[in-house]
């Protein structure tokens, strides 16, 4: 049993909507397959970073884009558990902007 004196703490990778193309917004809509599980939320999704990483070898069969892979590797790098893409989430410069309008 747990004691709230040594709690798990989880860690997420924060990152804006922006960086979602509109094909990765709909595998994430659709998400359950290889390596990638998902929950949608009121602003964004949650995506699961599993423990096993073959799936990062790939791009889940074109499901997701190389960008999206790439946040997925370095989640991964940072031993965070999630990602959180979120409406209000921090821009990264290294990262393409994509129009959530079209």
């Amino acid at each position: 049993m747990a004691s709230l004196l040594d709690p798990e703490i989880v860690k997420h990778l924060v990152v804006s909507n922006i960086h979602l193309c509109k094909s990765d917004r709909e595998a994430l809509d659709q998400s359950d397959g290889p390596g990638v599980s998902s929950w949608a939320f009121e602003y964004g999704w949650y995506v699961h970073v599993a423990e096993d990483d073959s799936y990062l070898d790939s791009e889940n069969d074109g499901r997701f884009s190389a960008q999206f892979m790439q946040v997925m590797r370095k989640a991964k790098e940072l031993g965070c558990a999630y990602i959180t893409y979120d409406s209000d989430g921090p821009e990264y410069e290294e990262l393409e902007r994509h129009n959530w309008g079209g």
